[in-house]
């Protein structure tokens, strides 16, 4: 097949050919559950729900009306995720079946739409369906769109806007057709995995690195297997003709590059198995004290005009592994047999495919492989890497590695880059891992460059005391201001919503508009005086600052690049489409009646010293504690980070004694400049213990967000039988525990109590393990609706707590000889020269024997252990009792600690303060 002449032709016929209509399943699509099963996301979930009342076809429909009082009136949404890859310029239909009433009003709409989302989960366009229900009537509704460049995947969006209570709309029979194509953009299926032959290659060259030994084929040039050599003998990739494979896919047909061209400077030329394919690909193979790298550069020589699927891949044997480990936040874990996608970057004219849970984002370009005895680092150590990562893509393969090219150009290349390391089980754990893949990281973007690698600290430094809470759980509805008299005593107060909302500022001058408690006008020298006032009474304020722009001032009031254009010309933020709906006053001030969200880009120059000298400016004027940053890195977006970094220097020179927060940061390079970093919702939205692992390796204290309200969302599920939740895994982590705990204590009878009782103790249980898994339990006020208060003598120690700085080495804190996790125990620790309280949590159902142990050389680098006295102790358990605990201490040259047993769902909470 001649791919340059010929590939138009097929394309050409494909098009012309009769359209085979095909349907894509949705799921629930006709609400046939009785529930939102299937329906990734509500926004606000009070306002979209299903109803026997009327239906077009089946016993249920979707019932959505609006809440002007609600903040999101104005995008109130409803989400589910369709399960089939765009192909650029193919059409699909989006269709339903509607009925209801909106009544006369400005501003008011309903729609049913299509989000076409890029590779990095920004908006490319909504393709709108208006919806003008009738009263009386089912009326179908259809709409025909075409997929656009850079569309990784779809999304189906029902949107109400600006309606009342009084507005209903009634949604059935939802459909989803694909017009022209099904499927992936490429439909080749090469064969799995053969599983390794028992003969080696006739010519094999040897590299190794670190604890790893490879073979490459002289023939070839490519690597033929790859062995784990530390603690035991493992391999990692066996022999096997299939073993490495540098292939191109393009329509139904796999091509590989196997033909020797030649070889010179370490690099082996190999040409493709079908010699009129225009590309050819390089290899080269390195090594060094760390590891072994694999470097590929698939080249184009002529033109291919098609989709094509580019990359390299390894054969392994999955039975052999445990898992796979995703650079993601939050962390993604598979069974090692299992499939995932996913891409690093950001690159025009690409397909990009991610799978990408709620709310998660891809962070490197990185995978751990995880053995019983060992883990394997697989990725790209440069940040400037553009990748899809697809283990078992093609069923037995890791790492597997491509493009995804909307079409090639002669010119064209395409580089792969991996690389190995191993670490023993025995002298690492995943936090380490992590660490040591952020000290090998480079780049040659001048943004990055002079930040990488990462360098850790050392001793973290802590936080001043005091839990840590939001300031919009405290509002004064005046302005910025909040009632202090409500705010714990000596709380460290994240500072949210302070800033100018309209023009997305900073300002130490003036006034301007902000919404903490509802909009609002404040003003510099007010706020100023105010937050003196506060610290007068020992609040810790750290000012909010985000990457937040709106896009009614792009090119208008400021230069159009200072605005981030993602692919395909997205420009909106968070994958919604967000707008504010200003006030009356507002909008007479303002000229327009909504402000749209989008993003700063903080790669340009002068944007970024822009908000830098912003913050510099209000680090100056304001009497506040720090910074609390809800902005983190971002691959498409690295400027970020830069800012971030040196306002940490800065901060660290001109004003010591100043602390920063970041939100949502664990494990990323946010982390590396920041003090504190946020778990956002905890588990409850997707994280799991893997999250808390990762962010024990940079240094910096941790507090996880329990928000009250969430959990009586949960049970309100949980009681009506329910199981609707974006977040799968955190649903079923409530629903053990709540199981568990109504059947040990039965709930009150009255409706309103059974709720506030079960909400609570999920949170309880959710604050306690945190603790467990070395953070704060932040947020506690939000547990405030509960039944009884959570203990002062938890908050009490908390509070002290947060000054104390995380004793986070691996094997520092060792529950049965172990790991600080052993079999759903939970063990941390904090340590200085005054005082040191270490915690362990039970997750499961049953009463747990278990021995803590500290590391006496861990202590005495945080230079506490020969100042201490006799251990003490408490419990606090799953309904938030308060239990004494006469502990059982044990000492040896090796560490200190202690035995017991633990009940289920409990927190012990020991501790030793220093000799007076």
């Amino acid at each position: 097949m001649r791919f340059a002449q010929c590939a138009p032709l097929l394309l050409v016929a494909l098009l012309v050919q009769p359209a085979a209509a095909q349907m894509i399943e949705l799921q629930n699509a006709g609400f046939e559950t009785g529930a939102l099963d299937g329906w990734e996301r509500a926004v606000p979930e009070e306002q979209f729900a299903v109803t026997d009342e009327a239906a077009h076809t089946g016993g249920f429909a979707l019932r959505a009306h609006g809440n002007p009082e609600h903040e999101y009136n104005s995008f109130a949404h409803l989400v589910q995720s369709v399960d089939v890859t765009p192909i650029p310029g193919a059409r699909y239909e989006i269709a339903g079946w509607v009925r209801g009433q909106i009544l006369p009003g400005e501003g008011k709409s309903a729609r049913l739409s299509v989000r076409q989302v890029s590779a990095d989960d920004t908006t490319i366009r909504y393709d709108d369906m208006p919806l003008k229900p009738s009263p009386d009537r089912w009326d179908e509704v259809r709409h025909r769109f075409a997929a656009v460049d850079g569309a990784a995947h779809f999304q189906v969006y029902v949107i109400l806007s600006n309606l009342t209570a009084d507005d209903v709309v009634l949604l059935d029979d939802i459909e989803f057709t694909a017009i022209d194509a099904l499927g992936e953009p490429v439909t080749a299926e090469p064969a799995a995995f053969s599983g390794g032959d028992e003969v080696a290659p006739a010519q094999l060259r040897e590299i190794s690195g670190g604890s790893l030994l490879g073979q490459v084929d002289a023939v070839t040039g490519l690597l033929a297997s790859l062995d784990v050599l530390q603690p035991e003998r493992v391999t990692l990739h066996p022999y096997a003709a299939d073993g490495t494979i540098i292939f191109a896919q393009i329509a139904d047909r796999e091509v590989r590059f196997t033909q020797m061209l030649g070889e010179a400077e370490g690099w082996v030329t190999l040409g493709p198995d079908d010699g009129e394919l225009p590309l050819r690909a390089r290899v080269r193979y390195s090594s060094d004290d760390a590891g072994i790298t694999e470097e590929v550069v698939i080249e184009a020589t002529g033109e291919v005009p098609s989709i094509a699927r580019l990359g390299v891949r390894h054969g392994f044997m999955p039975d052999d592994w445990e898992r796979i480990i995703c650079g993601m936040r939050p962390v993604r874990a598979i069974p090692a047999a299992e499939e995932t996608v996913f891409t690093y970057g950001v690159r025009e004219g690409d397909v990009g495919p991610s799978r990408l849970d709620a709310w998660q984002s891809v962070m490197y370009p990185m995978t751990v492989l995880e053995g019983a005895n060992a883990w394997v680092l697989v990725g790209s150590e440069c940040l400037d890497d553009y990748v899809t990562i697809a283990p078992n893509r093609t069923p037995g393969y890791f790492p597997s590695l491509e493009n995804n090219p909307l079409g090639i150009e002669e010119g064209d290349s395409f580089p792969f880059r991996i690389t190995w390391r191993s670490f023993p089980k025995s002298e690492a754990l995943l936090r380490d891992v992590w660490r040591s893949y952020a000290e090998g990281l480079f780049s040659a973007n001048p943004l990055l460059s002079d930040l990488l690698p990462y360098e850790h600290p050392g001793i973290p430094r802590a936080l001043p005391p005091g839990i840590e809470v939001s300031a919009g759980g405290f509002t004064a509805h005046d302005g910025a201001l909040i009632d202090a008299s409500r705010v714990p005593q000596g709380a460290n107060v994240w500072y949210f919503g302070w800033h100018d909302w309209v023009n997305e500022r900073y300002p130490t001058e003036g006034s301007w508009w902000c919404r903490v408690g509802g909009w609002g006008k404040e003003n510099a020298e007010r706020l100023r005086d105010y937050l003196a006032s506060y610290r007068a009474q020992g609040l810790k304020c750290y000012l909010y600052f985000r990457q937040i722009a709106n896009l009614a001032q792009r090119g208008t009031v400021l230069p159009e690049d200072w605005f981030l254009t993602g692919a395909g010309g997205a420009l909106d933020l968070y994958g919604g489409g967000y707008t504010l709906e200003a006030s009356p006053e507002m909008a007479e001030e303002i000229g327009y009646t909504q402000i749209p969200w989008g993003m700063y880009d903080f790669s340009n120059d002068d944007f970024r010293a822009h908000y830098l000298q912003q913050v510099r400016d209000c680090m100056d004027f304001y009497p506040a504690a720090g910074i609390g940053w809800d902005m983190g890195w971002r691959p498409g977006n690295p400027g970020i980070v830069t800012v971030q970094a040196e306002t940490f220097a800065w901060m660290r020179e001109h004003h010591p004694e100043r602390r920063i927060i970041s939100n949502e940061a664990t494990g990323s390079p946010t982390q590396w400049f920041a003090d504190c970093v946020l778990v956002e919702n905890g588990m409850l939205y997707g994280k799991t213990v893997l999250d808390y692992e990762v962010s024990k390796g940079f240094g910096t204290q941790i507090a996880s967000i329990e928000r009250g309200h969430q959990f009586r969302q949960v049970a309100e599920r949980i009681l009506a039988g329910k199981s609707n939740w974006p977040f799968a895994a955190g649903f079923e982590d409530a629903r053990r525990f709540a199981a568990w705990s109504m059947e040990t204590l039965a709930l009150p009878e009255d409706e309103a109590a059974r709720l506030n009782e079960l909400a609570f103790r999920m949170n309880v249980r959710s604050g306690l393990r945190s603790l467990g898994l070395g953070a704060q339990w932040a947020y506690i006020p939000d547990a405030s609706y509960g039944p009884r208060p959570v203990p002062e003598r938890l908050i009490g120690l908390l509070t002290e707590l947060m000054a104390v700085p995380p004793l986070q080495e691996s094997f520092a804190v060792r529950l049965d000889g172990g790991t600080d996790m052993e079999g759903g125990l939970y063990a941390s620790a904090w340590a200085a020269e005054d005082r040191l309280v270490a915690c362990v949590f039970n997750d499961t159902d049953q009463s747990r024997p278990f021995t803590l142990e500290i590391d006496r050389a861990a202590l005495q680098r945080h230079g506490c252990v020969e100042t201490l006295g006799a251990l003490q102790a408490f419990s606090v358990d799953w309904l938030a009792e308060v239990g004494e605990v006469q502990p059982q201490p044990i000492t040896n040259n090796r560490a200190i600690g202690a035995t017991g047993e633990i009940a289920p769902f409990t927190l012990l909470i020991y501790w030793a303060d220093a000799v007076q």
